[in-house]
């Protein structure tokens, strides 16, 4: 184990470059003409990637001796290129994809598919690989990679612990990464006085105790509930500290019971509290040993005694729905005054279940709304905003680390339109006082498109990405694009085993598939491209053929047409990526999906990386994922990221999911999530003032992220700035985008 404090330049730079798009650099002694040559190979190298150097990071480079350069090169190339899965070799079924795959007799389709069917995969027709023409006529999205300052990667992880919401499995990972290779002392200077999150607090106190275990008293610091001490030893046991799901308790050391038996001790009201998870308290229990400590914590003795016999005692929660159930109103209320987070959770049950008192309920959520959290607020603003429009189904997505999407017919009541005006009023009025204790931003302006981006307020259970949204998020596609190009690639797990020769190794077969399901404007089913119905020659749809085993890693693309679909009425396409052998995501060393838009789809090769849109690591606990879907008409891609279940009788394929998958797509599309503009406007009326254009506003909220990080881009064109730039650059109009998921938690929820 590498000891505290010891993260290298290497190590930093890796995670810049994944979360920020910088790289640390310290200038050299060089003269520019000295290095230029090298520097600009380095550039022209990783725009084949579809990075380029900003002018602040290019000028520091050409101060590099040639040896620094080439040995920074070698270290950050290897990350650019897993960005976007140019780290692995592309070989599809069909080398001469998509023009083989048009072009080839059905019947020598069946027969190659046959072959490699009953091979098991080992199988695949040889065809030599034609010349393709070179690249023409595409326009990438160069991303910039800017001048990282030291503080920047402190920065990071600052963020994710400030985060006013759950983060992802990787950033969770992330983050105990760096709680153990960092100093205490370090630590306790950073941390915040408050995590706002407790899924995160947790993560922080397990971390701490696990590699910090001497520093009890920074433990102690962020205890507040036993609550908080209930998700501390999830963590410590590797569990879903949402406590949606169950969690098996590791034993703990008898230096670690005592602490975890002192930070129980101090709570009041410790019997009641146990009882709103009393299972799990049960299970705890028995790795902690109360009974052992009963004259030293007595409080707790008592407390698990008490719900271990079942011994009766009234709860908050108990005289809550003892008044739900009597209809009383009034006492309902008087409880929920004393929580206002759970009055902000129940205002839709309480507003259908006692309409003749919507005017008391708003009274008393008005004088209250100060104390609900502003993450709760601007889900509160979604929520009713549109609350008043019954609509045909409602989606959630239960908590947890995978993000398995349930529709449910809609059979709430409907609330009056004054009412949920009313509420949406008092939301936004307790924020904008709220945001007016924050550092001025001056003129703000606003780019109109962050109206189609969700705020991510639930990122438990997203993927890692190369651009991570809230699902349904939409985003525009440039109307010049023909051809979309999707992809995935995994590879089979290989694992060890020791026989009477020594150590040896086999792979397990994995076959997972890409498919598209393509539906009308009204989600009626018209066709889709799959391992069953490799193309549709009309709709210019083709799939490069399917591979059943990929023990050196295997890829299948899909290649679709927007004018031809169009043509034949075809407005959403959704994809659909499937675990055919029915092993789970995460059973795979690795396994991706993304995409690309392509002009002329025969020029190039088939996976063009300085061309790739967005790649999503797929590694959750399940087998199914639809991670994007396109909206043709008005040509906007919408983020997915969701799960969807299989009919375990049937093979795990579209047809077999794919009318589960279209009410999760619909659902998606219709929820009522905040969005950044409704967000930063706030901040805006709070902190500034409005302006209509980006050219005379102090800070810019902005969609495009294909901005130079800082100053000007390496030929001399102006940049436009970053998600984070330094205090003293007044001058530089400060640009922030969506897509730095923990800075806007931190700073903007």
């Amino acid at each position: 184990m590498m000891s505290k404090d010891s993260i290298s330049i290497r190590q930093k730079n890796a995670i810049l470059l994944e979360k920020a798009g910088k790289i640390l650099v310290n200038p050299g002694p060089q003269t520019k003409t000295d290095s230029l040559p090298t520097v600009l190979a380095m550039q022209k190298n990783i725009e084949d990637l579809g990075f380029l150097f900003s002018k602040d990071l290019y000028d520091t480079l050409t101060t590099l001796p040639r040896k620094r350069l080439i040995t920074l090169y070698g270290e950050i190339v290897p990350v650019l290129k897993k960005m976007v899965g140019d780290h692995v070799e592309h070989k599809p079924f069909y080398k001469n994809f998509p023009h083989q795959v048009a072009a080839m007799d059905e019947i020598e389709l069946q027969l190659n598919a046959l072959l490699h069917y009953w091979t098991f995969g080992t199988w695949i027709p040889e065809y030599k690989k034609k010349l393709r023409f070179p690249l023409e006529g595409e326009e990438p999205r160069f991303r910039w990679i800017g001048l990282a300052r030291l503080e920047d990667f402190d920065q990071i992880f600052i963020d994710l612990i400030s985060s006013s919401s759950s983060i992802s499995a990787a950033d969770e990972e992330l983050l105990d990464w760096y709680l153990e290779h960092e100093n205490s002392a370090k630590l306790n200077r950073i941390l915040p006085e408050t995590i706002p999150f407790k899924e995160i607090q947790s993560i922080v106190l397990a971390g701490i105790f696990d590699h910090h275990g001497e520093d009890a008293e920074l433990i102690h610091k962020f205890i507040k509930t036993p609550t908080d001490v209930l998700r501390l030893v999830t963590a410590l046991s590797d569990g879903d500290v949402s406590l949606a799901e169950n969690t098996v308790f590791i034993n703990l050391e008898r230096r670690e019971r005592r602490l975890i038996l002192s930070l129980l001790e101090d709570f009041p009201t410790l019997q009641e509290e146990l009882r709103r998870h009393k299972d799990r308290w049960l299970r705890v229990g028995e790795i902690l040993h109360p009974g052992d400590y009963a004259a030293r914590f007595p409080r707790v003795f008592e407390a698990f005694r008490a719900i271990r016999k079942n011994l009766p005692i009234e709860t908050f929660y108990s005289r809550l729905e003892a008044c739900l159930e009597r209809n009383d109103f009034e006492n309902a209320l008087a409880l929920l005054r004393q929580r206002p987070g759970e009055l902000a959770r129940r205002l839709d049950l309480l507003a259908r279940r006692f309409p003749d008192q919507n005017g008391a309920l708003l009274a008393a959520f008005g004088e209250l709304a100060g104390q609900v959290s502003a993450r709760l607020l601007l889900q509160l603003i979604a929520h009713f905003k549109n609350r008043h429009i019954q609509q045909p189904t409602r989606i959630f997505f239960p908590k947890g680390k995978v993000s398995k999407a349930q529709v449910v017919p809609w059979k709430l009541d409907p609330i009056s339109a004054d009412f949920s005006a009313e509420l949406v009023t008092i939301c936004e009025r307790d924020l904008i006082r709220r945001y007016q204790t924050l550092p001025p931003l001056g003129k703000v302006y606003l780019d109109p498109a962050l109206k189609e981006i969700m705020v991510p307020l639930s990122q438990r259970s997203a993927s890692k990405s190369l651009k991570t949204y809230e699902r349904g998020s939409r985003f525009a596609l440039a109307q010049e694009i023909k051809v979309f190009r999707a992809f995935i690639h995994w590879k089979n797990p290989t694992f060890q085993f020791r026989n009477a020769f020594g150590y040896n190794s086999y792979s397990e077969r994995v076959d997972i598939d890409l498919s598209v399901g393509l539906y009308d404007r009204d989600w009626n089913y018209l066709r889709h491209i799959s391992y069953t119905n490799l193309r549709e020659k009309e709709l210019g749809a083709y799939h490069s053929g399917d591979i059943v085993d990929a023990p050196n890693g295997a890829s299948e693309f899909i290649d679709l047409d927007i004018r031809k679909m169009l043509a034949h009425g075809v407005r959403y396409a959704v994809f659909y990526v499937l675990s055919f052998s029915r092993q789970n995501f995460n059973h795979t060393p690795e396994c991706f999906f993304g995409w690309m838009y392509r002009q002329h789809p025969r020029s190039g090769e088939i996976f063009e990386p300085k061309l790739v849109e967005n790649k999503i690591d797929l590694a959750s606990e399940t087998q199914n994922c639809l991670p994007v879907m396109f909206d043709l008409e008005s040509r906007q891609a919408i983020w997915l990221d969701a799960a969807v279940s299989a009919n375990l009788e049937w093979n795990n394929n579209i047809e077999s999911i794919g009318s589960n998958a279209v009410l999760i797509a619909q659902g998606i599309l219709n929820m009522s999530q905040p969005n950044l503009y409704d967000l930063f406007r706030l901040h805006a009326l709070a902190r500034g003032e409005l302006v209509e254009t980006a050219a005379e506003a102090d800070v810019r909220f902005v969609l495009e992220e294909t901005l130079a990080p800082e100053g000007e881009s390496p030929d001399g064109t102006p940049g436009a700035g970053s998600a984070q730039v330094q205090a003293d650059q007044a001058a530089q109009p400060r640009t922030l985008t969506p897509f730095q998921t923990e800075k806007i938690l931190a700073e903007f929820v």
